[in-house]
């Protein structure tokens, strides 16, 4: 007797299902089991259409496959394709009105936001699941999100419009969630209030118009990226995160350029028009594909090669991106995304002096007065592009960068403000997550000290973090009771860690007394 076709899928399934189950799986397994999944996939799409409610399970499955292989792998392509699977399930279960399985994906997605850290955004789809999940219906909510990414309105809601706003303005609600650096937020909320105003124009006006893309220096964790996410929420606009470091030059082993363009489009639920609608696109550590000194006369595929496939979208063109399914290719539009590259450029101060030191007239033994040196550069006031061409970025690609925005190392008083001023801040963060179980105090001094070590670690705001888990570890484990955050408390931490392994021993070994013994020990 011939097996019918559902059979076949639904072995196929089971088959994947089996490889996912093995303690321990490897990679290899996983990715057996994801190319039968795939296979699956394609089966069920011949058969009934792509819309088919079994469908949305094998997108599921898919998307929990590839969030293994992350896990697994480190490798955020996967965590990419992992996102797209469940946000295909998700349209699929939106539409078939199914709230039950649809309040599963949308928490999956909120675990893929928070391995991000956009802590944020996890959030706001965990209540988004909740919500879904105590009605029992496909919510308001949900059903104006599906309508944005689609760029359509919602029912009852008006076109999709972008806020007029004054630089002033922009600048005033980046304060509100980014400390200091205010010569950078001025210079962000001018470019984009400039950005806003020219994609509001009618389109024969703004091809005359010529976008203005941005480029921020400074140091690692000086809050460049903090500065683009909150700058994308103000404009209520689509926002792709990128790291140059995994890109190449197309047609080499390695991430190219199109795919930070399919990735935006994967955020806007492959909407052309939302994805169009003066979206950011951010991409930091530009300064690592900067082009080779020295002899080497091999094509610079990393580094000059990436920055010549910018130049095109940069300036305005249709670029091919691949599309939702197998094959399939989207033409996007450039000419209304804004692009923001950020870097943190080690050494360019240091070309800086040397140019102006090479243009400083000496006489007679007052010459050693005149120098300059690195440490007393004002980057803001004394860059020029013939430092960056030096540096080893290309004339082309600069010549398309216009605005400059320059971050600073952030100071003690910046780092203690980080941790309780701005909306989200670290202890606000730690005090929500643990209330009801923990009552946490935060003294100055212990402010203070978790400040000063991040500057001594020169991690900047990332930094803070890392030592708030470490300063916290023994409330977040034992989830009751009362602390006191003080610099003693900071600076004894290791002992307290040390304290938690020592009693987890201890609890252990009970635990293996306590034992029964079976026919084998006896």
């Amino acid at each position: 007797m011939r097996t019918t076709w559902e059979d076949k899928i639904r072995d196929m399934i089971g088959e994947a299902r089996t490889l996912c189950n093995i303690e321990s799986p490897t990679s290899d397994v996983i990715s057996k089991a994801i190319d039968i999944l795939s296979a699956a996939l394609r089966k069920h799409i011949k058969a009934t259409g792509p819309e088919h409610i079994g469908i949305a399970g094998i997108h599921n499955m898919l998307g929990f496959g590839y969030s293994t292989l992350w896990q697994l792998e480190s490798d955020e392509s996967f965590l990419d394709r992992a996102e797209e699977s469940f946000r295909s399930a998700r349209s699929i279960f939106e539409k078939a009105g199914n709230a039950e399985e649809l309040a599963g994906v949308i928490y999956s997605l909120a675990c893929v936001a928070r391995e991000r850290g956009d802590v944020e955004r996890a959030l706001a789809l965990l209540a988004e699941s909740r919500e879904v999940s105590e009605t029992g219906t496909v919510g308001a909510s949900v059903v104006k999100e599906s309508a944005a990414a689609e760029g359509k309105p919602a029912t009852g809601d008006a076109p999709v419009e972008l806020p007029d706003l004054t630089p002033r303005a922009i600048k005033a609600l980046l304060d509100k969630s980014v400390i200091g650096q205010h010569a950078a937020k001025r210079t962000l909320a001018i470019a984009a209030g400039l950005h806003l105003r020219r994609v509001m124009l009618p389109a024969a006006e703004r091809e005359l118009v010529k976008k203005s893309n941005v480029l921020i220096i400074g140091p690692t964790g000086s809050g460049k990226t903090k500065l683009v996410a909150t700058l994308a929420k103000i404009l209520k606009v689509p926002v792709v995160l990128a790291q140059a470091t995994s890109l190449t030059e197309a047609g080499y082993t390695g991430g190219n350029v199109e795919d930070v363009l399919s990735k935006l489009l994967r955020s806007c639920n492959y909407s052309v028009k939302l994805a169009q609608l003066g979206s950011i696109v951010f991409v930091d550590e530009i300064d690592k594909k900067a082009t080779r000194s020295g002899g080497d006369t091999s094509r610079d595929v990393s580094g000059q090669g990436v920055q010549q496939s910018f130049l095109n979208m940069m300036e305005g063109a249709v670029v091919s991106v691949p599309g939702r399914r197998m094959g399939e290719t989207i033409e996007l539009d450039t000419s209304n995304i804004l692009f923001i590259f950020a870097g943190a450029f080690e050494g360019l101060t240091e070309i800086v002096a040397a140019r102006k030191n090479s243009s400083v007239t000496r006489i007679g033994f007052h010459g050693a007065v005149d120098r300059v040196e690195a440490g007393e550069i004002d980057l803001s006031a004394d860059l020029q592009v013939e430092d960056f061409l030096k540096f080893g970025m290309i004339r082309e690609f600069m010549g398309r960068v216009p605005v400059f925005a320059c971050v600073n190392t952030l100071t003690l008083a910046d780092l203690t403000d980080i941790l309780t001023v701005p909306e989200g801040c670290l202890v606000h963060q730690f005090t929500t997550l643990l209330q009801g179980k923990v009552v946490l105090r935060f003294e100055p001094d212990g402010l203070a000290a978790i400040a000063k070590e991040a500057l001594e670690r020169k991690t900047g705001a990332r930094g803070l973090e890392t030592i708030m888990h470490q300063v916290l570890e023994p409330a977040c484990f034992a989830m009751e009771g009362e602390y006191i955050i003080n610099a003693e408390m900071v600076r004894d931490r290791k002992n307290a860690s040390a304290e938690l392994d020592r009693r987890g021993e201890h609890d252990a070994r009970s635990e293996r007394l306590l034992w029964p013994a079976t026919p084998a020990d006896c």
